[in-house]
């Protein structure tokens, strides 16, 4: 299964992927309870949370922070970021799932 979620708004090769150092990350931050923590985080659009997901979730990326908001919406990157995570922890993006209901 493909695990990654593409973002070529960052990079030709960019994509997304909940890793285990992404898990260990959250956890540090935001303790029991991280996954509906982050995704409800990334829900609101909470910068600490997005730029934390970017830094240990993003690869094969060209582009900062700042740029990447000049190409894709926060909501849009929110998402990806959600779906990589659904994907890692459910086997399907976010828009799957919600379809499936």
């Amino acid at each position: 299964m493909d695990k990654n979620v593409a973002l070529p708004e960052a990079g030709e090769e960019a994509f997304l992927r909940f890793t285990g150092e992404a898990m260990e990350a959250l956890y540090s931050q935001l303790g029991d309870g991280y996954l509906a923590a982050s995704l409800g985080k990334l829900q609101r659009c909470d910068l600490p949370t997005v730029k934390l997901c970017l830094l240990h979730m993003l690869k094969g990326a060209d582009a900062d922070l700042p740029t990447l908001l000049e190409r894709v919406t926060i909501d849009d990157l929110t998402t990806r970021i959600a779906d990589a995570i659904y994907v890692s922890w459910r086997g399907k993006r976010l828009s799957e799932l919600m379809d499936a209901e």
